[in-house]
């Protein structure tokens, strides 16, 4: 777990190029970016919406431990050339899939995601919908 002033991060990595976090913040009010867990989903979705084949495929209300969260699922290409950190001539892309939950409880929103090679979402999502059915939030 990583810390950043009132900023709490997790990061799992299933393998190589895709990822699974789970996040925490203040709201707003406390200091934090985002009002609301709403906020946040909306965030996420405007980050992203500006990529190529960008589709909602879902957009819902879930269980995340003992709350209702909202949850959106969605792709779009990933384009990457000419990245400096990458060996000359490497061309990125790919199709990718974003499943982001977003809850408020207490005084902090709490964020669960996962990010996958579109190819590799099917076999990412039984272990991701264990997580989310799984998580408990601790007093």
């Amino acid at each position: 777990m990583e810390k950043y002033d009132t900023f709490r991060v997790i990061d799992l990595r299933p393998n190589e190029t895709d990822t699974v976090s789970i996040t925490s913040d203040v709201t707003a009010a406390k200091g934090g970016d985002f009002t609301n867990a709403g906020e946040l989903v909306q965030h996420l979705l405007d980050l992203d919406s500006a990529a190529p084949e960008f589709r909602i495929l879902s957009r819902t209300r879930v269980r995340l431990g003992q709350v209702e969260a909202e949850e959106v699922i969605y792709s779009y290409r990933f384009v990457v050339k000419d990245d400096p950190h990458l060996p000359p001539g490497t061309v990125i892309n790919k199709v990718l899939v974003a499943r982001e939950l977003a809850v408020d409880y207490g005084e902090r929103i709490y964020h669960v995601g996962l990010l996958a090679d579109g190819d590799k979402y099917e076999n990412l999502k039984e272990g991701f919908e264990h997580l989310i059915a799984t998580f408990r939030f601790l007093e």
